[in-house]
């Protein structure tokens, strides 16, 4: 008795149907890839339309259908065939065009294809188109500028006839039948993915990912809170802000895609300007508070040029008579930063546990606060000017964990409940999130999360004279 190709164990089998399918995959893309090659070819004037038509025909009668052709061209963008199919180097190899290599823009063309397939096979009859909305959803967002958008608008602005020579004597509504089946398709999928958005609860990594986020970007740029603490004037009151402490920090609507599984959106890195912004806040506000009450130096030894670094070596003297644990503190300046390193008393900081450390001028240290504030050179002993007390606020969600000392964080979902709640708080919001409309108003708000990430503290002045400003004119 003969043996077939399909005898043998199971496993044997499953292995040849595994090869069989991988084999015709890839035959399909090189399909895909010399259609979009004759295509590109032709309109750009390098093959006449009667040639480009005949090879077109022979080629796309080999792709299926156009709703077949979506998984390809999703399996061609995602494993990037034409980089692994070597596309940039094909040749045509006839009378007009052989040796020459040409390089394939895949992204523009191989919509290009799908489009001229579909009119070709709308044309001429009453086909409904039906393709898969999630598909449609996926190529018409696939990038940034829109490559499926483009080639359907491209066909249905196309004054040349281009296009329509390709297509034996195309029906006047063809081009719109197609152009209703994509936008009909886009849109349902876009309802859908806003059902989903709005049904899903929210993910526990996702929301632990963004925290990590925030406390490393919040602790790398909190320089002020750093230095206060290296002298021993930070105090962690475990217990709430006396009356008019302050909060700082964020209340607001955030993406609830960000913190949900399966997100589309690519999240990574959403928690850094969050850090980041609450450290610039603490920064200003507390430099603010110090420079407000610090002692004013003369005003003529606060103009930054080559004396500079003679007028802080004396300011220094005088101020070591009283405070033995000064350090110098540069906010908002550079040419002050930069004439004092040139100084021969200055060693520069070369590592360690502080990024915002310049280095030490006369053996004292010197520090750099990226900060909006007016230019400013402080001499300040920290011990004895005064404290940074950082209190616990009051949670408003449910949700909201300390995720350092003193700083709450927490998402938590727009509810249909908590949507209605804001547009009877705000009518204004539903212009904002709906156009006027309150369903679509209350639809948006759903997909969003409430967001807070708040810290309460307050930087109080024993002695002003502890802290002596320069009020920096550089020139």
């Amino acid at each position: 008795m003969g043996m077939t190709v399909t005898d043998g164990p199971a496993p044997i089998q499953e292995a040849r149907r595994q090869v069989a399918r991988a084999l015709k995959r890839e035959e399909r893309l090189v399909q895909l890839g010399q259609a979009t090659w004759v295509l590109r070819q032709y309109l750009r004037d390098k093959l006449p339309a009667p040639r480009a038509k005949a090879l077109l025909e022979r080629i796309l009668g080999r792709l299926g259908s156009a709703e077949a052709l979506w998984s390809t061209i999703k399996t061609a963008l995602e494993t990037d065939a034409g980089e692994r199919l070597d596309w940039t180097n094909w040749v045509l190899f006839d009378e007009e065009n052989a040796g020459k290599a040409t390089w394939i823009d895949t992204d523009s063309y191989l919509w290009d294809v799908f489009v001229l397939l579909a009119l070709r096979e709308l044309n001429g009859n009453t086909k409904v188109l039906h393709l898969t909305p999630s598909e449609v959803g996926w190529a018409a967002s696939h990038s940034a500028d829109g490559r499926l958008w483009q080639a359907l608008k491209q066909v249905v602005e196309d004054t040349s006839g281009k296009f329509v020579a390709l297509i034996d004597k195309p029906g006047a509504d063809v081009v719109s039948r197609l152009k209703n089946a994509i936008t009909e398709s886009a849109a349902t999928q876009e309802q859908r993915e806003i059902d989903s958005l709005i049904d899903k609860p929210l993910d526990q990594g996702r929301i632990e990912q963004v925290s990590r986020e925030i406390v490393d970007a919040w602790t790398e740029a909190a320089a002020l809170r750093q230095i206060v603490a290296s002298a021993g004037a930070y105090v962690i009151e475990e217990k709430s802000p006396p009356d008019g402490v302050r909060n700082v920090g964020y209340f607001q609507l955030d993406r609830k895609d960000v913190y949900v599984s399966d997100s589309h959106l690519v999240s990574d890195g959403w928690g850094d300007h969050y850090g980041r912004g609450l450290a610039q806040a603490e920064n200003e506000i507390v430099i603010n508070d110090i420079v407000s009450q610090a002692v004013v130096a003369p005003p003529q030894e606060g103009t930054v040029g080559a004396e500079w670094p003679g007028t802080l070596r004396k300011a220094l003297a005088a101020f070591k008579v009283r405070y033995q644990e000064p350090i110098v503190v540069l906010a908002g300046v550079q040419l002050a930063a930069w004439t004092l390193s040139r100084d021969e008393g200055f060693v520069r900081h070369s590592g360690g546990d502080s990024k915002h450390l310049l280095g030490r001028f006369d053996g004292v240290k010197v520090y750099e606060i990226h900060a909006d504030v007016p230019a400013t050179a402080l001499i300040i002993d920290f011990r004895r000017f005064g404290r940074w007390h950082q209190f616990v606020p009051k949670a408003m969600l449910e949700t909201e964990v300390q995720i350092a000392p003193g700083i709450l964080f927490g998402v938590a979902p727009v509810t249909l409940a908590t949507a209605d709640a804001i547009l009877e708080k705000d009518p204004g919001a539903i212009e904002t999130h709906g156009g006027g409309d309150k369903t679509k108003a209350l639809r948006d708000l759903q997909q969003s999360v409430q967001f807070r990430l708040v810290e309460s503290f307050e930087f109080s002045v024993q002695d002003p004279e502890a802290g002596v400003k320069f009020v920096i004119e550089e020139r």
